[in-house]
């Protein structure tokens, strides 16, 4: 009996191993797709090992964009329909989905995998197994700029006049899930996976929502991101894992994480081109920019993100919201870990009392176009988010803000800008910027969100501020230590731009409160009140290439209060 049965075990392709595995979701799948000749009954079903179970749950399909249901699907000269794929995955299935125009689909998918046994759709360029998608997407990495269905399966919606005719591309609410190696184009929401224990690898996301200049003259200047309209990929469930995405002028969210803990991201980017055009004259740009990048949003906790990137073309007319960590009222978002990031014309954020615990590690926060507004590329701790650290990051012409408005997702009851934040060994370098690198409150006039407890630890100010800080709100609790100033052309304490009372009337100014200590300022600007600061000239080894280590004399070695160096101690720019 048993070797009558390995007739019937299907290929399986590397699962991780299960103590458990149901006989009644494998009769389900049996019945459910007419299998009968791979029927075992419940007393052969009990006299199996483990492994001969697991692998009577797998079948291999293959899937093209010729494909239909009346094929088998066991070989690519029988291939089914994606559509008909999804209608009929059962756990275990792994569908190989060859490269081509899939058209516009519009499909969900409800089918659960189980644990050991996902239900896996894998794109392939000519044969199985031949993506592999390592550091960042794979289109990308091979030198391409759009869709290209010769590549990749390619989900491709319609537009007119710039907009898309489908809502809705491929929606997974299923658990145990690998999507791996797909391309998308058009739609609002080109894809959607909701469950727990997903993987999703290698996607490709283009232009969704709306880019049709009419549809934005409902926005004014103070908000100019454009019509609301476009997600590039939403996830929602418990450990997900996403990996190796590139998301292109999504006109609202590029890539959306609510409802999951402990997920896990690697290698994804989200890069905004459209959105160029006067500020104060949206309608005339060229498109729809990305509202928020990357967002992780409600009911979220545990999540590590590593080298993630965000990229805004210059002359959009809103730096919109880069890396964002922004809860609904009561449904926290804690925990976080970027760990390598690069930020390019927008932000990295944090919003409301909610948010707690997040750290941003080992980035570059980079302004490459000037704006001369008051909304520029910043890191922004603000509402009442909570222990919020930056470390060994490096800041080129943009900057630290904690501030606080009157958010109308959140109701008022919180009276703070950042609480309990900290900004550790990062490297601030202006090349032409006209603001300060560091500011408390600085913007909505009117509003006074109180700033407590913000620590500069281990910092270097290099290249030529105007200013150290501009300040227009209450703040307390400030200390500032075992950092480097130098080449500060002003005073280090400012109020608006316009002066107190302008712009809104505000009841400034606002004393800074702060306590300086072991901290050198040099080149223009005087040494402050404080324990053990001094002026002394600091001997960076090549400040014009931005190397701004120490030399072996310079007096800065070793007087810190922790013993060592002051100023910034990882001493290198990395690469985006």
């Amino acid at each position: 009996m048993k070797e009558l049965l390995i007739t019937l075990i299907f290929a399986i392709n590397g699962f991780v191993d299960t103590q458990f595995i149901d006989y009644d979701t494998y009769l389900n799948k049996i019945i459910n797709k007419d299998h009968y000749s791979c029927y075992i009954s419940k007393q052969q079903w009990d006299v199996l090992n483990f492994e001969e179970k697991k692998n009577l749950y797998s079948q291999t399909y293959f899937v093209s964009a010729l494909g239909n249901s009346a094929n088998n699907g066991l070989s690519e000269q029988n291939p089914w329909s994606l559509a008909h794929a999804m209608s009929n995955a059962a756990p275990g299935d792994i569908f190989y989905v060859r490269a081509g125009n899939y058209g516009a689909v519009q499909q969900s998918m409800y089918q659960d995998g189980v644990e050991g046994n996902p239900i896996s759709f894998i794109g392939y360029k000519n044969k199985p197994g031949d993506i592999v998608a390592r550091g960042g997407n794979s289109l990308q990495q091979g030198g391409k700029n759009a869709i290209d269905p010769s590549e990749m399966p390619a989900i491709i919606g319609t537009i007119t006049d710039s907009r898309p005719n489908e809502e809705n591309g491929l929606q997974f609410h299923v658990d145990y899930l690998v999507l791996r190696n797909f391309q998308f184009y058009g739609y609002f929401r080109p894809i959607q996976v909701r469950g727990h224990n997903a993987v999703v690898d290698n996607i490709y996301s283009s232009t969704s929502g709306t880019h049709n200049p009419s549809d934005l003259k409902n926005f004014s200047p103070s908000f100019p991101n454009g019509a609301y309209s476009g997600w590039g990929l939403i996830l929602e469930g418990d450990y997900i894992k996403f990996s190796n995405c590139f998301i292109l002028d999504a006109g609202a969210e590029g890539i959306k994480l609510i409802k999951s803990l402990n997920p896990r991201g690697y290698d994804n980017t989200v890069y905004t081109q459209k959105g160029v055009g006067p500020y104060t004259a949206h309608t005339k740009a060229d498109g729809n920019g990305t509202d928020y990048a990357f967002l992780v949003s409600s009911n979220t906790e545990g999540g590590i993100f590593k080298n993630t990137k965000v990229i805004r073309s210059e002359g959009n007319v809103s730096p919109g919201h880069g890396i964002v960590v922004k809860p609904n009222e009561g449904k926290p978002a804690t925990n976080h870990l970027f760990d390598g990031f690069y930020v390019r014309n927008s932000k990295i954020e944090t919003q409301f009392p909610d948010c707690t615990y997040i750290t941003f590690k080992n980035g570059i926060l980079e302004d490459t176009d000037f704006d001369q507004r008051s909304e520029v590329h910043e890191a922004n701790i603000a509402n009442g988010s909570r222990y919020v650290t930056i470390e060994n990051t490096v800041f080129i012409n943009t900057r630290v803000v904690s501030k606080g408005w009157n958010e109308h997702i959140y109701s008022d009851s919180y009276t703070s800008a950042a609480v309990d934040a900290k900004i550790r060994n990062c490297l601030f370098i202006n090349k032409g910027s006209p603001y300060s690198p560091l500011a408390i409150g600085y913007s909505f006039p009117g509003e006074l969100y109180e700033t407590k407890n913000l620590t500069i630890d281990h910092c270097t100010f290099a290249g030529g501020w105007s200013r150290l800080w501009e300040v227009d709100k209450p703040n307390k609790g400030v200390v500032f230590k075992n950092s480097i100033v130098d080449g500060i052309g002003a005073k280090y304490l400012a109020v608006y731009h316009d002066g107190p009372g302008k712009r809104g009337g505000t009841s400034g100014p606002f004393e800074l409160n702060i306590e300086y200590s072991f901290s050198n300022f040099s080149n223009g600007f005087a040494v402050p009140e404080g324990t053990s600061n001094t002026g002394y000239f600091p001997g960076f080894k090549d400040p014009e290439n931005d190397d701004y280590s120490l030399t072996s004399d310079s007096p800065m070695k070793g007087m810190a209060e922790d013993g060592k160096d002051l100023g910034y101690l990882v001493n290198f720019v990395p690469s985006p």
